[in-house]
């Protein structure tokens, strides 16, 4: 239906036909530039292709790492219990771990060359530590059970300590505030459970690790399947002193 307009009943065909043509030269010149060149929107990259990057910024410092020094695994007791003055972990339970050494390429040119670990650290049941990963090291089935989805994973404070978290650990180099010397700082305590520390459970509390990616790539370098990890972070490291200092970071690396 219409309204005429001052008597005028071609006022409707004639104002339709207006807003149509206006509609398709508006949407035939939005597809042009200068020197009639087509718009063409990128592809998403994939990312899957991509190397693996890291970089952190610490006390105002950015540091970056790309080159993978080393990576390895492990067990430890898990759960320990020291209430009765002794030391006695889990006999049914053991901590598993796989770790990643990274560094950048300048780090020993001077410059900002980062140099970062992470850990990913769960505790299974002896009985589902069904694969040997290396000589008297065992792992479950798969190694995507300490990444197996996207989201926020904890920060496992205790490590090395009591043992009783899963999650995320990091150690990561930065420069001290106010001086020149280059230590490694970490999420966790360094002291053994026998001593005291400052740095407790909620040491962590407002900190975050998020996996936003989760990509799994076919004959990596050819040979190899794994998956390539996105994530990004947000905590607290502790230096020597178990001073904490904030840390922000980016990691994307292929894991097994």
């Amino acid at each position: 239906m219409y309204t005429k307009l001052n008597g005028n009943k071609y006022v409707y065909f004639f104002t339709k036909l207006f807003f149509i043509s206006t509609i398709l030269l508006v949407g035939f010149l939005s597809c042009k530039k200068d020197n009639n060149e087509i718009i063409i929107q990128p592809q998403q990259e994939d990312l899957t292709k991509l190397p693996d990057s890291l970089s952190y910024t610490l006390d105002g410092v950015t540091y970056t790492c790309n080159v993978l020094t080393g990576q390895g695994g492990g067990n430890a007791g898990a759960n320990l219990d020291t209430s009765n003055g002794g030391w006695k972990w889990d006999s049914d339970t053991v901590q598993y771990f796989r770790s990643y050494d990274y560094r950048g390429s300048q780090f020993f040119a001077g410059g900002n060359g980062g140099n970062l670990t992470i850990k990913f650290v769960k505790k299974f049941a002896k009985a589902q530590l069904t694969r040997t990963v290396a000589p008297g090291i065992f792992g479950p089935v798969s190694d995507t059970l300490l990444y197996y989805q996207k989201g926020e994973y904890p920060f496992a404070v205790d490590f090395e300590r009591f043992n009783n978290q899963n999650g995320i650990v990091l150690d990561l180099i930065g420069t001290v505030s106010g001086s020149n010397a280059v230590q490694i700082m970490s999420t966790y305590c360094y002291k053994s459970a026998g001593s005291s520390t400052t740095i407790t459970n909620d040491s962590q509390k407002d900190s975050k690790f998020e996996i936003i990616n989760i990509a799994f790539v076919p004959a990596y370098q050819g040979w190899w399947n794994c998956h390539l990890i996105e994530a990004k972070f947000s905590a607290n490291v502790f230096d020597s002193n178990e001073r904490p200092h904030h840390v922000d970071g980016y990691i994307r690396i292929h894991v097994d």
